[in-house]
């Protein structure tokens, strides 16, 4: 018998709290972000947005020299969060393309925080 994964995700996910902006045709808001991944961002949003709609991202990483990161992503993703005052959602986002050197930025940070060391 298989034993069913209670991890799917292909990259490890850090627990950050960053600024972030999405953007999309019809909206353009500022949350926080709870974790991320070089495949995805979750965060707790003040809006609701129907899942496969087409966002654009933006975030600055702390203490990077080149911190800027962009990126397109779609809404995987999206649940109230029971009880939060005002009300929240957690909002799933998995990109689907990176601005120039976004990706290679990310995956530094991201290695750095789960190793705990610098990448050179």
């Amino acid at each position: 018998m298989i034993q069913p994964s209670s991890e799917r995700r292909q990259h490890p996910r850090v627990l950050v709290d960053i600024p972030l902006s999405i953007t999309s045709d019809t909206l353009e808001t500022k949350v926080r972000i709870k974790d991320l991944s070089l495949s995805g961002v979750c965060c707790r949003a003040p809006i609701e947005l129907t899942e496969m709609t087409q966002v654009a991202i933006a975030f600055d990483l702390p203490k990077q020299e080149a911190s800027s990161v962009r990126m397109q992503g779609v809404v995987v993703r999206c649940e109230e969060i029971v009880g939060s005052e005002p009300a929240l959602n957690d909002l799933a986002i998995f990109f689907t393309s990176y601005e120039g050197d976004s990706e290679a930025v990310l995956a530094t940070f991201l290695q750095e925080r789960l190793t705990g060391q610098p990448v050179s």
